[in-house]
């Protein structure tokens, strides 16, 4: 086919319908000789309205499919969808392409079967609202540059998803060291459940292998209802998530790093107001630390598990708690594995079932401030390994701190310094709320140290077990009244 002889408004589609465009078809290729000359020989041709799907707003040039727009379009460029249609030919766009937008106009995207792959700078958003752009393949978007939704406005939502039932799809996969920003009213879902193989496999919204920033966008994974459904993973050591607001939810584990070293930056970082930055998991852990020197900061928003732990420290690494509400109401807010360490400078922590922080092997936990809640079990239970705690507020149910029987587990309550708080109302407090049996303090085979602060459980039941380390001169004393009882540290008679 051609368009020679048509006119250039027919060829560019800027005739009278600016929604389509001209198709030419001749018997012969060549229609004139030259333009100054005569015609030769008998010409046929025939002109149709063809679909113009998308626009370049920039160029006002017009194009029937999104590879064709993409492949013309030069930097800080939009090219704006007018039709919904399904697009079989995988897109890309351009390195040294910067400052594309791509206006998903309120219409409906398809990519069958193929990937968007971006290599420049793209900017999706849609100056209608309900924009989508959906695949049915192993992958939405693949991005090797720079990727942001609703970066141009956050005004109209847009809907990034996968319909495929593959059991290892993604919708958007993040390369080493490039940067994906999803801003407020950006939903990023999948739309089917999974179709498990004989070998079950996992499946992410987002395969992070470089740097994820979360500023308001919703990413839900739990239509399959299986702890396969997961939400991101991150698979580089480079790797980051940085969420600052919005919603992440899975009906597996949420947010996953598996090799991210945080050696220069968390590899996981969550911060924002508790009502803006939601984190949670329906069956499993809603943040899991699953790299040996990994590094998880939570200063706030919640993070939360229905059937799991919220926050799992799974291998050597580091979690710093500095603020936020995470809980759990089926087992422990926060598990503490293998030599890893928790320390925690604030925020509430909190279980309704089970003890809210367990350490269940040799690692550490320091807590300087913040509370710790259980209304079932212990706030803290030390299988083993080290408790520091300088400040905050610890409340369990059946114990404040539980030392197991039969491993060597310290714990260490307040600062061995020459400053001691001699009364009940003395901060870090540990308390027992079980009436009759609650035990503020259970030693077991372990270590307590009393340096400061103050220890309350049942009647006769502050501390059950011997303290090791005091203050110089100082003494444990211990007060009985009405149901309660408190131990605080007393400077014994005649010291100076």
């Amino acid at each position: 086919s051609s368009t020679a002889g048509l006119g250039e408004d027919a060829k560019t589609g800027t005739a009278a319908n600016p929604s389509t465009a001209w198709e030419g078809t001749a018997t012969t290729n060549t229609f004139f000789k030259n333009l100054n000359e005569e015609s030769y020989g008998t010409v046929f041709f025939r002109a149709t309205w063809m679909p113009n799907n998308y626009q370049n707003t920039s160029t006002n040039t017009y194009y029937e499919t999104l590879v064709s727009a993409i492949s013309a379009v030069a930097s800080n460029q939009t090219i704006k969808v007018l039709n919904g249609v399904t697009e079989d030919t995988a897109l890309s766009l351009e390195s040294g392409k910067t400052g594309v937008k791509l206006d998903l106009n309120g219409k409906i995207t398809t990519l069958d079967g193929v990937a968007l792959t971006n290599n420049g700078t793209l900017d999706i958003y849609s100056s209608a609202n309900g924009g989508i752009l959906q695949g049915s393949g192993a992958v939405v978007i693949t991005n090797g540059g720079t990727l942001t939704t609703n970066g141009t406005s956050t005004t109209n939502s847009i809907i990034i998803r996968n319909t495929s039932e593959l059991p290892t799809a993604r919708v958007i996969t993040n390369n080493a060291s490039k940067t994906v920003t999803l801003n407020t009213n950006t939903t990023v879902t999948f739309t089917t459940a999974i179709v498990q193989p004989e070998t079950a496999a996992v499946r992410y919204l987002i395969n992070d292998n470089g740097i994820l920033n979360i500023a308001g966008a919703t990413l839900t994974n739990t239509i399959t209802g299986t702890t396969y459904d997961r939400a991101v993973q991150i698979g580089n050591a480079s790797g980051r998530i940085v969420m600052t607001s919005g919603t992440v939810e899975a009906y597996g584990i949420t947010l996953l790093n598996n090799t991210g070293t945080g050696t220069d930056s968390p590899a996981i970082q969550i911060s924002g107001t508790e009502a803006g930055t939601i984190v949670k998991s329906t069956a499993a852990q809603a943040v899991y630390n699953n790299n040996a020197t990994g590094k998880v900061v939570i200063s706030g928003g919640t993070i939360s598990s229905t059937s799991s732990y919220a926050v799992y420290n799974h291998k050597a690494g580091l979690v710093d708690i500095a603020g936020g509400n995470i809980a759990s109401t089926s087992s422990n807010a926060v598990r503490n594995s293998t030599t890893g360490t928790i320390t925690i400078s604030g925020g509430t922590i909190s279980s309704t079932s089970g003890d809210a922080i367990y350490n269940s092997s040799t690692g550490e936990i320091e807590m300087t401030d913040g509370t710790v809640t259980a209304d079932a079990k212990a706030a803290f239970s030390m299988a083993n390994g080290e408790l520091t705690i300088t400040g905050g507020t610890v409340q369990g149910y059946t114990y404040g701190v539980f030392l197991n029987a039969t491993n060597s587990s310290e714990f260490t309550l307040g600062t061995d310094d020459s400053t001691v708080t001699s009364s009940s109302t003395a901060k870090p407090s540990i308390t027992a709320t079980k009436a009759s049996t609650g035990i503020g303090v259970q030693v077991g085979a372990g270590t307590f140290n009393f340096y400061d602060g103050v220890v309350v459980g049942a009647t006769s039941k502050s501390i059950s077990g011997n303290v090791t380390g005091k203050p110089d001169n100082y003494y444990v004393k211990k007060t009985n009244e009405s149901s309660t009882e408190t131990a605080i540290l007393k400077q014994s008679a005649g010291a100076i």
